[in-house]
């Protein structure tokens, strides 16, 4: 049993050495996988029968507020500074969604202001929720997205996308539409003139809050 364990504990300690190597050369969207999924097994393990809350998307969901998200808590913020459904894909591909209550998803603004054809992201974040829809029967809001001052360029893009989810989910019960692309004054951003202020925050959460309620 001891020689055993001198020879396990050597490999052990390689396993995690190689492990945190690859953590800290990994680039920041990796890590927030990695911290994702370890959140997900510890829940599993520490409370494997709590429902809560799937909050993910870009930064926009990174930078939400838990205080005033108190209708729909427990919950999980998974958001990625600069997302694109490309990490969205990833973060499902190992995840359960065993225990999920419901979801709010906002991810796309990323996809449209580099480039990517408005079409193709919507076709991409409807796939999404596809998957979504195949790992849970919790219901889903899909949050527009909001025409950001700095991203004026890009409204026309934004705008083409919102019509095609709109017209995609119209009548479906399991997924709700949040209407971010209210949200347009200035005076509810930050000076980068993207992201929400906390009066911005407020307006969104008081969506979020709202979807929750009639969900629970």
């Amino acid at each position: 049993m001891k020689k055993a364990l001198m020879v396990a504990l050597p490999m052990l300690f390689a396993l995690l050495s190689i492990t945190a190597g690859w953590y800290f050369l990994a680039d920041k969207q990796q890590r927030h996988l990695l911290s994702y999924w370890w959140q997900d097994w510890q829940r599993s393990v520490e409370r494997p029968t709590e429902s809560y809350t799937l909050f993910i998307g870009s930064s926009s969901i990174s930078r939400l507020p838990e205080s005033m998200l108190n209708d729909c808590k427990p919950l999980a913020i998974y958001g990625f500074n600069n997302g694109t459904t490309e990490n969205i894909r990833a973060y499902l591909a190992n995840t359960s969604l065993q225990n999920v209550a419901r979801v709010v998803l906002y991810i796309g603004e990323n996809d449209i202001a580099i480039g990517e054809p408005p079409m193709d992201t919507a076709q991409q974040v409807i796939d999404l929720v596809s998957d979504i829809k195949t790992k849970t029967e919790a219901p889903i809001a899909l949050v527009k997205l909001k025409y950001s001052p700095a991203r004026e360029k890009f409204h026309s893009g934004f705008l083409r996308f919102n019509e095609a989810i709109d017209k995609h989910y119209m009548g479906l019960s399991q997924v709700s539409l949040l209407p971010f692309d209210k949200l347009t004054q200035q005076s509810l951003y930050v000076s980068d003139g993207i992201h929400l202020n906390m009066l911005g925050y407020a307006g969104f959460t008081h969506l979020i809050g709202s979807f929750c309620r009639r969900t629970n």
